[in-house]
């Protein structure tokens, strides 16, 4: 499982996370951006699950828990997600997020903040589009239907992951301005009709 920090632009941003037996490794990045900073974690994680989050977020346990329960009995499933609340700097719940079917990728990004994908999703799609920062997430996401099973879960927003509005606001409105360059990838005859099935 992994840890990630990536919040912050500046030579002090470091990538985080946990391998092995509970060590930690640690790897300095020279102001690169999140898809960047996402793809060099990511190629470091020894794990069969890979998600990631930013340092003002906070995933309950049971989230893990049902997320990769949903993954162990169901082989053929490669990413799980969920719904999720959010909370302001004080950490008081603020309102929560329903997460929408893979389906509802063509109209924008129902996966969210809190999910798990098998390690092969991310090999297969090669990571994240480094071009696309603020819009990394939809487009992964967007690419992953079009090739992988998906399914949001049943758990409760308030006890899988709580998203600070910040974090939410700044996605938000980063993720619809570069919404037209979003997928170049998805060039192939019938890709967009996979993810709408």
């Amino acid at each position: 499982m992994k840890v990630v920090n990536v919040l912050g632009n500046n030579l002090d941003m470091k990538f985080f996370f946990k391998s092995g037996e509970g060590t930690m490794c640690r790897i300095g990045l020279d102001c690169r951006k999140l898809p960047a900073a996402l793809n060099t974690g990511f190629a470091e994680a020894r794990g069969e699950f890979f998600t990631w989050t930013s340092d003002d977020n906070l995933f309950r346990p049971l989230a893990f828990r049902e997320m990769v329960a949903a993954l162990g009995q169901d082989s053929t499933l490669d990413v799980v997600y969920c719904d999720y609340a959010f909370s302001d700097s004080n950490g008081r719940l603020t309102g929560a997020r329903r997460v929408g079917l893979p389906r509802a990728l063509v109209y924008g990004n129902v996966v969210g903040a809190c999910f798990l994908c098998r390690r092969n999703v991310h090999e297969t799609l090669d990571g994240y589009d480094e071009s696309l920062f603020l819009a990394e997430d939809y487009d992964f996401w967007l690419r992953c239907a079009a090739s992988f099973a998906m399914l949001p879960t049943l758990l409760k927003a308030c006890d899988a992951a709580r998203i600070s509005t910040r974090s939410a606001a700044t996605a938000s409105g980063c993720a619809a301005r570069h919404a037209p360059s979003v997928s170049p990838r998805l060039r192939e005859p019938g890709d967009m009709a996979k993810i709408s099935r």
